[in-house]
């Protein structure tokens, strides 16, 4: 589920290998090489001294999600190496959408067309301009956000924009804050999920001047689903990359604000605190704060965050909605999560690009992939 490379300006070269098993017809694109996700990998760089890596990840042989760099990037295609910032993020705030209009009629469309993309009911809308005028003027002296970052599904941008518009900033999409989908099972063809469109395409839905036109993501979940397992990987993966890649190209910025789904609001929070266990209250529009535990020159990752106000809902009229948490799971007789069949149609579409987004690389260096699986 993650790209594999070094902390360099080149994406190494190298081999791999697993277990033997049956796995899907690897796929490559441009430089990089999709391959399927085995249990148990092993990566010898051939361009860098570092020992191999030994990385324990959910057995979802079926599903191509790792990315491995298959030939150097030239210089001038491939971005400088990491640099710590010199004024790191300090406070995160972190939301679920507003109420959807699924929730209260079965006759609903969607502007953008697309599968599973319910807007917000008007009293979704309601709450999202409450939660913009709260972040926009927090209380208790905590600081206003300076940058906002959305899921790309319609409901988060109607959720986000009056917040963007309350701070006078443009929202940028990420894909690796979406919506999480239990796996597909394999057929032929095989179905996929839904994936919201790019943000120029996306924005004739919007006033001018709402999404950033110019903002690509840093990440981008299967098309064929997550086991849980998978999801809390994924959340890890993102923020690794995502907070060192906002560091660096915006070093002024110390606090964010993140607009996602009820699961990636808590994966987003246990990965951040590094508390498996954690229970983020994700109702409709409530919002949970992290505040980074330690400054200097550290790149901000992974557990260096606590939670100081959990799923703040002290500004909507009717306090905390609809709540989802992980014991809402549906299970099956193997205690996994219930397969979905994916969106008819789908079978003739791409599942890329996936994982890490090319060029991003140098944020998620090799040296920070072993603890990974541990820390689920």
């Amino acid at each position: 589920m993650g790209l594999l490379s070094q902390s360099s300006p080149f994406a190494c070269s190298g081999r791999f290998s697993y277990p033997p098993v049956k796995p899907s017809p690897s796929v490559r694109v441009g430089g990089l090489l999709f391959s399927p996700l085995p249990r148990h990998l092993t990566f010898q760089s051939s361009a860098s001294p570092l020992p191999s890596l030994l990385l324990s990840l959910p057995p979802n042989l079926h599903r191509p999600l790792l990315q491995l760099p298959f030939r150097p990037l030239s210089l001038s295609t491939s971005r400088s190496a990491y640099q710590p910032p010199t004024m790191p993020l300090e406070t995160i705030y972190i939301a679920r959408h507003g109420f959807r209009i699924n929730w209260v009629t079965e006759n609903w469309s969607t502007p953008t067309k697309m599968a599973r993309d319910p807007p917000l009911a008007g009293y979704g809308i309601a709450q999202a301009e409450k939660l913009g005028a709260h972040l926009a003027s927090p209380p208790d002296g905590e600081p206003k956000p300076e940058l906002v970052f959305s899921s790309p599904f319609y409901r988060c941008i109607q959720t986000s924009a009056p917040l963007g518009k309350a701070l006078g900033v443009e929202i940028r999409l990420e894909h690796g804050i979406m919506e999480w989908y239990s796996t597909v099972p394999i057929a032929t063809p095989q179905l996929l999920h839904p994936r919201p469109s790019d943000p120029t395409t996306l924005s004739v839905h919007f006033p001018p001047g709402t999404l950033d036109l110019a903002y690509s993501s840093t990440y981008y979940p299967s098309r064929l689903g997550e086991t849980l397992s998978d999801l809390l990987l994924r959340a890890r993966l993102f923020l690794i990359a995502f907070l060192r890649r906002i560091e660096e190209e915006y070093p002024d910025v110390k606090t964010i604000c993140l607009i996602g789904h009820a699961a990636s609001v808590i994966a987003l929070g246990r990965a951040l605190t590094g508390d498996k266990d954690l229970e983020v209250t994700a109702g409709c529009c409530t919002v949970s704060t992290y505040k980074r535990k330690t400054q200097g020159d550290k790149p901000a990752t992974v557990g260096d965050w606590d939670i100081t106000k959990n799923g703040d809902a002290s500004f909507l009229e009717k306090g905390v909605e609809r709540n989802w948490s992980f014991r809402d799971v549906v299970l099956s007789p193997e205690g996994e999560v219930i397969q979905d069949q994916g969106v008819p149609g789908t079978g003739v579409e791409q599942n890329l690009p996936l994982g890490i987004a090319p060029g991003f690389e140098k944020y998620l260096p090799a040296s920070d992939l072993p603890q990974l699986s541990s820390s689920l």
